[in-house]
């Protein structure tokens, strides 16, 4: 057997014709796109890059710029309102951004995006992006060499319900138990959702200087089901031990103050939910990943979020006449004296706590 094979393999070796292989084929430039419209944010970007190919090696192509940029963009965004007239009509404008992550496969730290600017929804609801309203993206490339549309409606009919404007937060019980807070919202026309609580404090060193400082604590993605509302639970004890993990012990800091907390509430589209969940890794042996875009003459997506923010202050600011706090003393006691963060020299500034061991006074 291996007397045949020997001389087989010889002789195809041989006598064998040349066949030069083209790995780079025919290419087509494709645009992607990527843009996610907030009536709770002032300015929207989008992105607008290209697929790119060529001889060499792909990784040093995609640190040079002009290798994702198109030569000329012409890009609007159009607001179709309830009535089906349409609205205002922005003209993109392109910027340089920075911040981009420079480990990654790409160019960095700058990039290029256009964007439009609009107010907030939350201070001026007559000149944002209407909740009601639809926003049509045309982008022309090239002097109609590609032609990319797309279409979306903005989340809407997001509220926090829970704990209310008028609560506190109740992380240790009188049962000396800790305790899990519960975040209720509405979840409106969203599919995915982000629910993030900031913890702002404040120190002050040996030699009267402060310094405000935070940490964030992420509670999580979660998605909309059968019912009108979706529940996050904050954990107490987790809370106590994230301070811990997240603030240092320090020898010159000889207080440290609770501010307020920042809840960050980021609602997704359901369009968007289906972008995500096609571009993850995939979870079969076969590999097999479905594409998804939502936009006509490229790939990418075309839609919207909502960005819901609200403040829970520990003492009320100047001005706001309320006894209403962050956090209750049993749980602010805790924060000062226990068994997580007792060597953090945590203290309270509320007056309702004057005259405790764990009062700042």
């Amino acid at each position: 057997m291996r007397r045949f094979i020997l001389p087989t393999l010889l002789s195809l070796s041989l006598f064998s014709c040349k066949v030069d292989v083209d790995l780079i084929g025919e290419y087509q430039v494709t645009p992607i796109v990527i843009g996610l419209l907030d009536q709770s944010d002032s300015l929207h970007f989008i992105k607008i890059n290209k697929t790119f190919l060529g001889k060499g090696n792909a990784f040093d192509m995609a640190q040079v710029p002009d290798s994702s940029y198109f030569a000329d963009v012409d890009a609007t965004v159009t607001e179709i309102l309830a009535n089906g007239n349409v609205g205002r009509v922005w003209q993109l404008r392109d910027t340089i951004i920075d911040g981009r992550d420079e480990n990654g496969v790409f160019f960095a730290p700058e990039q290029k995006v256009y964007y439009f600017a609009t107010t907030t929804f939350q201070y001026d609801p007559v000149n944002s992006l209407q909740p009601t309203a639809k926003y049509r993206l045309n982008v022309n490339i090239n002097n109609g060499e590609h032609i990319v549309t797309g279409e979306t409606v903005l989340i809407k009919d997001i509220n926090i319900t829970a704990p209310s404007p008028q609560s506190t937060y109740m992380f240790r019980g009188n049962q000396n138990d800790y305790r899990s807070v519960p975040f209720t919202w509405t979840k409106g026309n969203a599919k995915r959702y982000n629910y993030k609580m900031e913890f702002h404090y404040r120190e002050t060193d040996v030699n009267g200087n402060q310094a405000d400082k935070f940490f964030v604590w992420n509670l999580g993605e979660f998605f909309a089901g059968s019912t009108n509302n979706v529940t996050a639970f904050a954990s107490g004890e987790l809370f106590y031990q994230l301070v811990r993990n997240n603030i240092p012990v320090d020898n010159s800091i000889v207080r440290r103050e609770h501010t307020f907390f920042r809840l960050i509430l980021t609602a997704g589209s359901v369009e968007l939910d289906n972008f995500i969940a096609a571009n993850q890794p995939s979870t079969s042996l076969a590999q097999n990943k479905p594409n998804y875009t939502n936009l006509e003459g490229g790939i990418g997506i075309f839609s919207s979020r909502y960005t819901l923010v609200q403040l829970k202050y520990f003492v009320q600011p100047p001005g706001i006449n309320s006894n209403f706090r962050s956090l209750d003393q049993r749980s602010t006691k805790e924060l000062c004296e226990g068994q997580y963060t007792f060597n953090l020299s945590f203290c309270s500034s509320h007056s309702a706590d004057g005259g405790t061991t764990f009062s700042c006074q």
